[in-house]
């Protein structure tokens, strides 16, 4: 816990220091926040948490351990509440190396943009961070932070970068989100973060997304939706797929993905629309249960198998999530785009997606016989 204390207050020191004009004396008047959870209570009031690091205990410690503490501010705006804990703290208050914006399931469902504007109106927010919604009880998530010896925000801040290009991990910063939500009904989705029990103790995981449109939640998205939107949107170039073994019905084979490329086109046909996407899937196979010797009909197989699985599922997906009315990959956008001098009436209801997926496996020749 020291050691990981003394690293932090080392870098928010240096970064400072680099960055700015502050000094040692004026860090040492300072608490640092890591990461804002945003919640509100049962009358709608605006509750604030802030988990921070105090860089020195007192003006006469010059440990580098620091001091851990956690805010905890009410009000009926957000200000509001940052002001409450600011009147706690003997030290002011910087919210520069915060690094994780956190919005209960609750906040999420009633409304994120008074909190949006809060961070889009005080120069001392940043535009970095990554946003995510939790799914829990409150309790459990204050537990773990002040249980565990990483800070929530940097922890966060973390996992996300690690797991860049993972198909089954979605995030979007302050900056990303805002710029999104320019357009108008536009889809942002934000990482959503629940808490597992693990074997020896409980741990905050990246679990699915949280789907937002004009600055509120319509649902949750489990990590295979998030896979198939991020196949469909976003750069991918890790993960996984699993397939049965054709040889054995109760064994599987893991393909690894290496990178994904895509091409959409719009195509109008009387008074609908056509979308199609097609796919260019690099992998590689992972692994393989049971016996399959590779040759280039094992092969062309699983290609086959695996390309009319993840086409029949994003068609599905987006068909299901039309239902509901949620343009999960901007339909809207696209036509315009497309057809900027035309107007269009129930663009997504009369618009249909054509999925063409190519599965190019890598590597096969040096997969042998599995035992």
């Amino acid at each position: 816990m020291k050691r990981k204390l003394a690293s932090i207050i080392f870098l928010i020191i240096c970064s400072l220091i680099l960055t700015s004009c502050f000094n040692y004396k004026e860090i040492n008047q300072m608490t640092f926040a890591t990461s804002v959870i945003f919640d509100k209570d049962e009358n709608n009031n605006v509750i604030i948490y802030i988990d921070c690091v105090k860089p020195y205990r007192n003006a006469g410690d010059s440990s580098d351990e620091g001091k851990r503490m956690i805010f905890k501010g009410e009000g009926k705006t957000s200000l509001e509440a940052i002001r409450d804990i600011s009147e706690i703290s003997s030290n002011k208050l910087n919210f520069s190396q915060v690094r994780a914006y956190i919005f209960t399931e609750q906040v999420a469902q009633d409304g994120i943009k008074k909190h949006i504007d809060l961070i889009n109106n005080d120069q001392q927010f940043g535009f970095k961070p990554y946003m995510f919604v939790y799914f829990g009880e409150i309790s459990d998530l204050l537990n773990i932070i002040g249980e565990d010896d990483e800070y929530l925000g940097l922890y966060l801040d973390d996992l996300v970068k690690n797991n860049k290009g993972n198909g089954k991990i979605i995030s979007k910063n302050v900056n990303d989100y805002i710029s999104t939500s320019l357009n108008k009904d536009a889809i942002n989705i934000l990482t959503a973060i629940d808490i597992k029990d693990d074997i020896i103790d409980k741990k905050i995981e990246l679990n699915g997304g949280a789907i937002i449109q004009n600055d509120k939640m319509l649902k949750k998205m489990e990590p295979t939706e998030v896979l198939s939107y991020n196949l469909l949107m976003e750069p991918v170039n890790e993960g996984t797929f699993e397939i049965q073994n054709p040889k054995e019905e109760d064994k599987f084979i893991t393909l690894d993905i290496l990178e994904k490329n895509s091409l959409t086109k719009v195509i109008k046909e009387d008074n609908s629309f056509i979308i199609n996407e097609n796919l260019d899937i690099r992998v590689s196979i992972g692994e393989i249960q049971g016996k399959l010797k590779i040759n280039n009909e094992v092969l062309k197989t699983i290609k086959n198998i695996q390309e009319e699985k993840i086409k029949n599922y994003l068609e599905n997906l987006f068909n299901d999530y039309k239902k509901e009315n949620i343009d999960l990959i901007g339909v809207n956008r696209l036509i315009e785009e497309k057809y900027p001098n035309k107007i269009i009436e129930n663009s997504l209801e009369n618009t249909n997606l054509n999925v063409k997926v190519n599965i190019i496996v890598d590597g096969s020749s040096l997969v042998k016989d599995s035992l």
